[in-house]
């Protein structure tokens, strides 16, 4: 019952207990669905907890195509049951399939998935969480758990339970990185794309404005070839290719705010009726384009970040650092959409007041170093990053975890969060067969089942750089010169 007195709303209500788990996993995006999959194949019951309808979070309903980040155990068994599909071609995924096979692969698991479900506070006795308290459509229920595991983005449970957290860039005025909504267009004719001279979507963009086609520069980075970002979708005739494009883009954005959100919102999807009106008139091959529709999920990159036993930093990026309680590997460098500047659009590399190796280091206008990853390093996440401060029983994994603005700009990609997600579902195992809290678990033991499950810690990863392979490897003295995008460009 809910009733207002003296100007106030006063709530009042006994919860029931409707569940009593071994583990809860919030959010069903990329690391819910490593973590489900992996607390179960432990002989856990576990339950899978959704807001939306689907799983994959910015992977299906946010229409991020790209499966981007380092896949190994679980992640590369989804992009194997994606190629069985034909749901995969590249990296780039058919997104209404992966839903399906997302589904499929948890539910085999022996995980419980219960969607349209929203966790509205955390269940706490002392320093240690007991559970979640949810609201669906059955009403107002409590969901009890030995270890509840955070992939909700946000780190919302995190946050409810009184886990310490920061959100947004200090450089940047406090806002949260740039933020997406991505869309579909269809009826492309990518063949005539790609056989005639094209502009940049850039280029397109300066010179709408320009002209007062567009009423301001939507997004500054986006200078490479004709695209800038988007992506043909698997299994399409050529001649009538659909896309998804990564273009809109709104700054200044505070990630936790709901009035902001939909402001974001809003905005985006109006860019995506102007973008796709100068598309049909300036770019070849687009004349006929439709638009299909734009994601029903926003792209946020960044909002809450915990406070864990490590917090990554962009130092540790771009150094490659290497930890003895390592979980996850990537070689994917800096992935800042810049939080005010769209003329800028991109930030790729960190600051050093002097050159450090293996970074690739130029001078910078202050009298230190731009530094970026150097092109076949690659960095590791310690498991300490997923085990938030203060409260036990309690794993975070994905974009919200234990890092500063600059190493979760390089940690949060799709595949790299499905692996952090395994780690989490395998760590509350280990704790629960153990009796003891993450924050005491044996990392060395958890690594030697990561490694069991296919996560190849104990092996560099294979080179993973673009325009390169073992057939044709990265020459050992590379040039870089900056790209249009602030990336680094290979010079042979």
């Amino acid at each position: 019952m809910t009733c207002l007195l003296n100007g106030k709303v006063k709530m009042e209500e006994d919860v029931a207990v409707k569940y009593d788990l071994d583990v809860l996993v919030v959010g069903g995006g990329a690391a819910g669905f490593g973590a489900a999959i992996c607390a179960t194949r432990h002989g856990l019951k576990t339950m899978l907890v959704e807001q939306q309808n689907c799983l994959g979070g910015l992977i299906t309903l946010g229409i991020v195509n790209a499966l981007g980040g380092y896949p190994e155990g679980v992640g590369q068994e989804l992009m194997e049951r994606l190629k069985a599909d034909k749901a995969l071609k590249g990296a780039i995924c058919d997104h209404e399939k992966t839903k399906f096979v997302l589904e499929q692969m948890v539910i085999e698991s022996g995980a419980k998935i219960i969607y349209g479900t929203y966790i509205i506070d955390a269940v706490v006795q002392g320093n240690v969480i007991k559970g979640a308290v949810a609201q669906n459509k059955s009403g107002r229920q409590a969901i009890l758990a030995k270890m509840v595991i955070d992939c909700s983005g946000d780190a919302d449970v995190a946050a409810y339970a009184g886990a310490p957290f920061q959100s947004g860039s200090e450089e940047w005025g406090g806002y949260n990185m740039a933020t997406s909504l991505d869309f579909r267009v269809g009826n492309v004719d990518y063949n005539k794309y790609l056989a005639s001279p094209h502009p940049t979507i850039k280029k397109i963009m300066m010179d709408a404005v320009e002209k007062g086609e567009l009423p301001y520069l939507i997004d500054g980075g986006h200078g490479v070839g004709g695209g800038g970002y988007f992506a043909v979708l698997p299994n399409r005739p050529k001649d009538r290719s659909e896309l998804y494009l990564c273009i809109a883009h709104s700054r200044k954005c505070r990630a936790l705010d709901a009035e902001d959100l939909t402001r974001q919102i809003l905005e985006q999807r109006q860019q995506a009726q102007w973008l796709v009106k100068l598309f049909q008139k300036y770019m070849p091959g687009f004349e006929n384009c439709w638009l299909i529709e734009t994601a029903p999920m926003l792209g946020v990159r960044e909002s809450r970040r915990i406070l864990g036993e490590y917090v990554f930093t962009g130092k540790d990026l771009v150094l490659a650092r290497k930890f003895p309680d390592a979980i996850a590997r990537d070689t994917h460098g800096f992935d800042i959409h810049h939080p005010i500047d769209s003329s800028i659009g991109y930030v790729k590399h960190t600051h050093l007041p002097k050159p450090q190796e293996p970074a690739v280091c130029q001078p910078d206008e202050k009298g230190g170093y731009e530094a970026r990853l150097k092109p076949g390093e690659y960095y590791e996440i310690p498991y300490r990053c997923l085990v938030p401060l203060k409260i036990d029983n309690l794993l975070v994994a994905g974009r919200c975890i234990s890092a500063d603005f600059e190493g979760q700009a390089g940690a949060r990609l799709i595949m790299t969060c499905v692996t952090m997600g395994q780690a989490a579902g395998t760590a509350a195992a280990l704790s629960l067969k153990d009796g003891v809290t993450p924050r005491k678990l044996d990392a060395g033991q958890l690594r030697k089942q990561l490694i069991k499950q296919g996560i190849n810690l104990d092996k560099k990863p294979s080179l993973y750089v673009c325009g390169f392979s073992k057939e044709s490897p990265l020459p050992e003295k590379a040039k870089y010169e900056i790209g249009p995008s602030d990336n680094l460009i290979v010079k042979t």
